[in-house]
């Protein structure tokens, strides 16, 4: 688990959120109140269709949103709708760290205490 951050249009503000760091999750994935404290407009949002850990396929609305996490501000994309805990995928905890390969192999610097 770990607080993050998101941040809404200027004037909007933002909203701490716990969120469960989850590797089986893509990305981002918040529930539609998070979307609306923050005036993002999920009604135009594009759907992606992804499938749940209950094995469900749903198509959810996505957008790309400002976070917080552990001190470092990215741009992630994010999905809306789900009805559980957030949950911060793969794609937005892979994008917190600096990680690569240097002629030692493999390497990777957790952001900030991640």
């Amino acid at each position: 688990m770990s607080w993050i951050t998101v941040h809404g249009s200027p004037g909007f503000g933002d909203q701490d959120i716990f969120a469960l760091l989850d590797t089986g999750a893509d990305v981002l994935m918040l529930p539609e109140s998070v979307a609306h404290t923050l005036s993002i407009d999920i009604a135009n949002c594009p759907k992606e269709p992804i499938e749940v850990a209950s094995g469900a396929h749903l198509k959810l609305p996505q957008t790309k949103v400002e976070v917080t996490l552990r001190g470092r501000r990215l741009t992630v994309d994010a999905i809306f709708g789900i009805r559980s805990t957030p949950l911060i995928g793969l794609r937005t905890i892979v994008e917190a760290m600096d990680f690569g390969v240097d002629d030692r192999g493999w390497l990777y610097r957790v952001a900030r205490g991640l």
